[in-house]
């Protein structure tokens, strides 16, 4: 039997900055020897005009999920059966099951073994839903999937899923609830040791929630010498201790969700931690004076935003020499409390968005309270283009030590993410 995993490119465009998809690593992790696994990243090669397997399964998101579900029809009209999983899908799989032959709900160490003993017979679920969040202490992931595959110079790692915080529109509480689990120290840093890894990104929605474990983590890989970057919720500044360990394990960046410098916002966000931290100034410069660059991102169009808010969104990233920054439109994600929000009020734009054949990306998809759609959109580029011209770029890079200290990383990402903002914006889903 020959099973065929692809991650679907946005558009079926490729992408500069794509990293390795870790999901496919733990599927081929656990799949037997007489089974065979071929993996397809569309984002980095082009998909074959024809393939030759029993089973083809696709990861996808929101926005990759007309792709997913056009590629999939094409498929099975080839006789190929078809199965897909991926946070949109574990949030509305009977969508799915429209498109595909079988729907996966949750992590792959919860579903992949038995579907695979299932397709094994010939008799399968049309959906596979883990009763449980599956331990992942063990979890293993096989890179071998990824060879010869040309991906961003910083890999992807992950120590644990889940967040104990329950923000508005995050799709990451809708799937794991306040669900956290942990990889046994030990087999991330024997995984680092493995695969040779001398920039990571800590791909761990935050890093931070459980001290003990995190300590525990930052010794193991501090021997490593690696240089990594990771996403925290801005309490952690406030634990110099632990941003002391952070650097001293080789630390050099962090990502942070501001989200809006408006408290009112913060409070419809849901956003817990930043309402307690409002001194976003004092965070920024307390990492920076640990040694860590900041990077940060803003959602615009909640419903205490008015046009001013861009250009004071702009400002403080500016002035605040952020290494660098996202200006995201908001978009509401199915099974999401602003989602569900949002269609009681009337305010959706479309029934489902990512079904819009004339939905492009960057778009607006519901009704501002303070301005029109088309200006959510056009300010939101706007910002974006303005933090990331070169001027900008090269202002930042000398007036942040930090930034200069790691020229290197802060310019290379930089460019990278100017070019792909530029390339993105209006793209086709």
């Amino acid at each position: 039997m020959k099973i065929i995993l692809i991650k679907v490119g946005m558009g079926g465009a490729r992408s500069s900055d794509a990293m390795e998809p870790l999901a496919f690593a733990v599927i081929a992790a656990l799949t037997p020897q007489n089974i065979q696994v071929q993996m397809y990243d569309e984002r980095v090669e082009a998909l074959p005009d024809n393939l030759d397997c029993d089973w083809i399964v696709m990861s996808s998101g929101s926005f990759t999920i007309r792709r997913t579900y056009t590629l999939s029809q094409k498929y099975r009209a080839s006789g190929i059966k078809v199965a897909i999983g991926g946070f949109h899908t574990s949030l509305i799989p009977q969508e799915t099951l429209e498109y595909a032959d079988v729907a996966f709900v949750g992590d792959a160490e919860g579903v992949w073994p038995q579907f695979l003993e299932d397709i094994q017979t010939g008799k399968y679920r049309k959906i596979y839903e883990q009763e449980n969040y599956p331990c992942i202490a063990q979890s293993y992931y096989d890179e071998s999937i990824f060879k010869d595959k040309k991906y961003a110079p910083i890999k992807p790692l992950q120590f644990s899923r889940g967040c104990r915080y329950s923000c508005d529109f995050c799709s990451i509480s809708a799937v794991y609830k306040k669900s956290l689990r942990y990889r046994d120290v030990n087999l991330v840093v024997e995984e680092i040791k493995r695969r040779k890894l001398k920039y990571v990104f800590i791909v761990d929605d935050n890093l931070f929630l459980h001290r003990e474990k995190t300590m525990e983590f930052l010794e193991g890989i501090r021997p490593l010498k690696i240089k990594w970057a990771c996403q925290i919720s801005i309490d952690l500044a406030s634990d110099t201790d632990l941003v002391k360990k952070m650097v001293q394990s080789g630390c050099m960046a962090v990502l942070i969700g501001f989200e809006t410098v408006n408290p009112k916002n913060l409070k419809q966000m849901n956003k817990q931690a930043n309402l307690h931290l409002m001194d976003y100034r004092k965070v920024i410069k307390t990492l920076n004076e640990y040694g860590l660059m900041v990077y940060g991102t803003f959602v615009l169009g909640y419903d205490h935003d008015t046009l001013e808010a861009f250009d004071a969104t702009l400002a403080f990233a500016l002035e605040n020499r952020l290494m660098l920054a996202n200006f995201n439109p908001l978009i509401p994600t199915i099974g999401t409390p602003l989602y569900h929000r949002l269609e009681k009020e009337g305010r959706l734009l479309f029934e489902k968005w990512w079904l819009e054949s004339s939905y492009c990306y960057g778009d607006t998809v519901y009704q501002p309270k303070n301005f029109s759609p088309k200006a959510l959109k056009e300010e939101c580029f706007r910002i974006r283009h303005q933090f990331n011209r070169y001027s900008s770029i090269g202002k930042r890079w000398i007036m942040n030590k930090q930034n200069l200290k790691n020229s290197v990383i802060y310019l290379g990402t930089n460019l990278v993410n100017r070019r792909e903002i530029l390339r993105k914006q209006g793209r086709e889903l």
